[in-house]
């Protein structure tokens, strides 16, 4: 690639959230980073604004014609506060070329799984919640985005080897000894980045701590990080046995 201190060389597939609540910012970022190398994009609903279904659309539709990438719609109304409706899934899924999937933490399975009768089979689902994987599994999530994922790699894909292979008590057992991490990622005193930072920390990866307003750290989280963490390894190494 060209040298240039905006452009990178990408070693692994990236998918770029470049999308923010102000559509034109949301095409400018969009067009940059598709510049980058980067193999998608993700879009997440328009927050604060609380715009219509069709402002919702209006604005999806125009950052994916400011790329030839694909785009994973991104719908997470507890933090945008607007649910983007089935209907404006559907359509985008149906009638714009470059929607490939969708990043669902909407907290419906059963909403989705009707918005996955009326999408192309080329169409994916992404699981955008560790608590309710298991359950989008059942309709048809291919994969996660999620937030233990970070240090719960490795069970992730077992659980999903598990459930490919028929085996669905196996994937069962496998979420089960992964609801404290589930539990830990997030909550009203340590929202989500902060437990995440204190888990890299542990791990040995200087992140540091979480920019205002997200604010540091309270106390006790490390050590919390560490007991999950803990806890994690030995039922990993108590499934092995």
């Amino acid at each position: 690639m060209k040298n240039s201190r905006y452009l990178v060389q990408l070693s692994i597939p990236v998918i770029a959230g470049t999308v923010t609540n102000d559509t034109r910012h949301s095409i400018h970022l969009t067009k940059q980073a598709s510049k980058l190398g980067i193999s998608g994009v993700l879009a997440v609903g328009p927050y604060y604004n609380r715009p219509s279904q069709a402002g919702i659309l209006a604005h999806m539709t125009a950052v994916c014609a400011a790329t030839t990438l694909p785009v994973v719609v991104y719908d997470i109304p507890v933090r945008t506060g607007r649910k983007i409706s089935t209907a404006t899934l559907a359509k985008l899924a149906n009638e714009v070329k470059n929607v490939a999937a969708l990043k669902d933490a909407s907290g419906n399975p059963a909403e989705t799984a009707m918005l996955m009768t009326q999408v192309p089979k080329s169409f994916e689902l992404l699981s955008g919640d560790d608590g309710l994987t298991l359950p989008l599994m059942a309709i048809g999530a291919v994969g996660v985005i999620g937030v233990a994922t970070h240090w719960t790699g490795v069970d992730h894909q077992e659980m999903f080897k598990k459930w490919n292979a028929g085996d669905i008590a196996g994937a069962r057992a496998v979420n089960a000894r992964m609801l404290e991490s589930f539990a830990f990622e997030t909550g009203d005193e340590n929202p989500n980045p902060l437990p995440s930072k204190a888990m890299m920390n542990h791990l040995g990866l200087s992140v540091g701590d979480a920019r205002l307003p997200m604010g540091p750290p309270p106390s006790g989280l490390a050590e919390r990080a560490a007991k999950v963490f803990g806890n994690l390894q030995a039922a990993r190494a108590a499934a092995s046995r």
